[in-house]
C-alpha cells in the first residue's frame, strides 16, 4: 500500500457529542498519524459530499471517523433502518478508500480483528434505538 497522506473525516452531531468535539478527535488522530485532514460536517456538506470526496481520491484517501456508529443515519432521514444503512455504508467505504479508521476505538480496516470488534460495537450502539417506557407502550397497546 502506498504511503497514506490524506484523511477525509466525517462528523455528525449526536445528542451527547457535538460536531466540534468530534472534529477535535479526528484532527488529533490524523495529526498523530501524520496525515493532513479535511473535516466534512453533516450540518454543512453532508455525508453524500464526504463519500463523493472519498470516491474522487480513487482509493488513496483515508476514511476517518470519530466512531463508526455516526455513519448510521436515522430512519427518518435515510428511509432505511439505521443498522442496514451502517452496514451498506461501511461496505461502500471499504471499496472506495484506502483505509477506514475509527478514531476513538483506535481501529483500522488494516487490522481485521480490531476493526471487526469496532464494527460490532457500532452495530450494538446503532441497533439499540430509544427506550420504550412502560407507560408509552401501554398507550400504544390501547390504540390497537
Amino acid at each position: 500500500m502506498a504511503q497514506l497522506k490524506t484523511a477525509r473525516a466525517y462528523v455528525r452531531t449526536l445528542r451527547n457529542w457535538s460536531e466540534d468535539q468530534q472534529a477535535e478527535v479526528v484532527a488529533a488522530y490524523a495529526k498523530a498519524a501524520g496525515w493532513s485532514c479535511t473535516v466534512i460536517r453533516e450540518s454543512a456538506e453532508g455525508r453524500a459530499a464526504w463519500i463523493k470526496l472519498l470516491r474522487g481520491g480513487r482509493g488513496r484517501h483515508v476514511a476517518l471517523l470519530p466512531s463508526l456508529h455516526i455513519l448510521a443515519e436515522p430512519a427518518r432521514i435515510g428511509g432505511e433502518r439505521p443498522l442496514v444503512d451502517l452496514t451498506a455504508t461501511l461496505a461502500e467505504l471499504q471499496g472506495i478508500s484506502a483505509l477506514v479508521v475509527d478514531a476513538t476505538a483506535n481501529a483500522t480496516s488494516a487490522d481485521p480483528a480490531a476493526f471487526s470488534a469496532a464494527v460490532r460495537r457500532a452495530s450494538i450502539r446503532t441497533a439499540k434505538g430509544r427506550p420504550l417506557p412502560k407507560k408509552q407502550s401501554r398507550k400504544m397497546l390501547a390504540k390497537r
